[in-house]
């Protein structure tokens, strides 16, 4: 069997925002993304010895294609603008689709469930759906839930990370972008 390698990839970036010193408050946010069900050693210990306030995972965290004969969505991020764009989009995509169902199936994804069960015993944990997640179904959206992590698929809340209250907010693969009026007009 061949073994497989794991890049993890750790970098810290600050970000002054603008405001009076006094308006400012220190909000650590550990940004997760493209984990695809994968073992990632020391990825929750990197985490935890970061201290954040928040993490966010930005998609692909989970493998959950597709089935070949689902039916097309129309809210896909594929469906809307230039229709030469959209059709290489869509052409990527389900390339990207048909490779993942060659690839050798981990039931259940349980690297990444257990990643989350980890995560948020560190901190608040804001997942967002990506493209790899296209196929999510309400069982596994249970099982995320489970886990005590928030799941955002066009949606956001409003929690506690470190001393900040934050309106956190998660954009998926679809353009239903309606949650995003609501998301402007929230205080905070």
């Amino acid at each position: 069997m061949k073994k497989r390698r794991t890049h993890l990839q750790c970098s810290v970036r600050r970000i002054d925002l603008e405001g009076s010193q006094a308006e400012r408050r220190l909000l650590r946010i550990a940004l997760v993304a493209d984990l695809h069900d994968r073992p990632c050693c020391g990825l929750t210990q990197a985490i935890r010895d970061a201290q954040p306030d928040l993490i966010a995972i930005a998609g692909d965290l989970m493998e959950c294609p597709l089935p070949p004969d689902a039916p097309k969505d129309p809210d896909d991020w594929y469906a809307g603008g230039n229709p030469l764009v959209r059709a290489a989009l869509w052409a990527v995509t389900s390339a990207s689709d048909a490779v993942g169902r060659l690839r050798p199936k981990r039931p259940g994804n349980e690297q990444a469930l257990a990643f989350l069960r980890e995560a948020v015993r560190i901190a608040p944990v804001c997942y967002a759906l990506g493209n790899h997640e296209r196929g999510i179904t309400p069982a596994q959206r249970v099982q995320v839930l489970h886990t005590g992590a928030a799941l955002l698929d066009g949606a956001f809340i409003r929690l506690q990370a470190g001393a900040c209250e934050a309106i956190v907010g998660g954009l998926t693969s679809r353009m239903n972008a309606g949650w995003l009026d609501a998301f402007e007009q929230a205080e905070g």
